[in-house]
């Protein structure tokens, strides 16, 4: 007498379902990785334009308020002249002894400027010249390869962008009181979405006086 055997397993149906839910299981694993990822890469480009345009930001302060230490000629140009209080430029030089070698003087005259050249923020490394821009050695301060430097609105006029230095002095009884106010944006090549817009008052220390 033979006796049946029945045999026990997934039906096709069974099978079918199974496959199913581990893909849509695979799926939603993809789909966090990938939202990993792009959250992550944000977060690094937000990180490295921040910490770019902050550097530049901190680098510019520090310079402008030395402006006109021991230098009682032109130290600032764009100039003030006649009855002219508010001057807006792309471009700013200044000038400022310092000490070079440590001995407590301030023995060395040094002379540089900031400029924003379509989308790069250069720096003045060589020259002496403090009537224009166009002259001397420039080192470009940004990539644009990762960063755009741009204008940006510095007042209440909405959509308005200005220059990104405004100069601006009172005139009182024999000093002129000045200050620089400095303001630009920068965007990421990476995504155009990621960007920051900085401004920043700078008082300068040493007043010019006027006879």
């Amino acid at each position: 007498m033979q006796l049946a055997h029945k045999q026990s397993g997934f039906t096709l149906i069974e099978l079918m379902i199974s496959i199913v839910i581990g893909l849509i299981v695979v799926a939603g694993g993809i789909s966090f990785y990938v939202a990993t990822i792009k959250g992550s890469t944000y977060t690094h480009r937000m990180t490295h334009l921040t910490q770019d345009s902050d550097a530049i930001m901190q680098l510019m302060t520090n310079e402008l308020r030395r402006t006109g230490k021991d230098v009682t000629t032109l130290n600032l140009f764009p100039a003030f002249s006649g009855g002219v209080n508010s001057i807006e430029s792309d471009c700013i030089l200044y000038t400022y002894f310092f000490d070079s070698n440590g001995d407590g003087v301030d023995d060395t005259q040094l002379f540089s400027g900031f400029d924003l050249d379509g989308n790069i923020i250069k720096m003045k490394t060589a020259g002496t010249d403090m009537n224009t821009c166009a002259t001397g050695t420039w080192a470009e301060l940004s990539d644009s390869s990762m960063l755009l430097y741009s204008r940006t609105d510095m007042d209440a006029v909405p959509a308005d962008v200005e220059p990104m230095f405004l100069l601006e002095r009172v005139q009182l009884t024999g000093v002129d009181v000045r200050t620089v106010t400095i303001g630009f944006s920068a965007t990421s090549t990476m995504e155009s979405s990621i960007f920051k817009s900085s401004k920043m008052q700078v008082h300068l220390r040493n007043h010019d006086i006027t006879p």
